[in-house]
């Protein structure tokens, strides 16, 4: 005959609680309560709407979850229900609420576009000069990945100014379009050259 388990501190047994190692379920919860914090702030931007907890690139949940992982009671699954956010480890079938405070910010991407950065400029001539459905086609490829903070018209052709040259760079190779560049240096980062660089679209 199989004896089932009791709590040695309240003295339940098996089958009227669930066990984590030899305490129920409470008395384990009473003697192990997870760590959380009071409450969680995280930051949202005002002008695109993306939220940080520890970065910008990484959801807010994802962040939160990994935490307040516990060696204890694992990686809790974690959402956000208006003013809270929701913790449940799956371990004690429990959920926890969290008071949620929202401040204010600027992502990095933002920031930026509001700054005027850029890292690139293309420069629209020949044939692609006034194509203004070619231009706004590249335009709209380019903001999937990164942003525009401005272009400029000019008599020999378009100057489109991209926040991005890696993306500039994939975006216009992606179309077809063989690189001619130039870079000019425009400051010294970390003890580093940075240069800003020029890609040429003539047809």
């Amino acid at each position: 005959m199989v004896m089932s388990r009791q709590c040695p501190k309240c003295g339940v047994s098996e089958g009227e609680k669930d066990f984590i190692g030899s305490f129920c379920i409470d008395c384990y919860l009473s003697m192990n309560m997870p760590t959380l914090p009071s409450k969680v702030t995280i930051y949202r931007c005002r002008e695109c709407g993306s939220e940080r907890y520890t970065s910008w690139s990484v959801p807010v949940e994802e962040a939160i979850s990994h935490e307040l992982k516990s060696r204890s009671f694992g990686v809790p699954e974690v959402w956000i229900d208006d003013a809270h956010v929701v913790v449940k480890f799956e371990k004690v079938g429990m959920e926890f609420r969290i008071p949620l405070k929202v401040k204010e910010s600027l992502c990095n991407v933002c920031a930026q576009k509001s700054a005027g950065y850029y890292e690139a400029i293309i420069q629209l001539r020949g044939k692609y000069a006034h194509d203004r459905a070619f231009a706004e086609k590249l335009i709209s490829e380019l903001e999937r990945i990164t942003f525009i903070p401005k272009t400029e018209e000019l008599k020999e052709g378009l100057d489109i100014y991209v926040g991005s040259k890696t993306a500039t760079a994939t975006i216009l190779s992606a179309l077809g379009f063989k690189l001619i560049t130039s870079n000019k240096l425009y400051g010294v980062k970390h003890g580093r050259r940075v240069y800003r660089t020029t890609f040429l679209v003539r047809g």
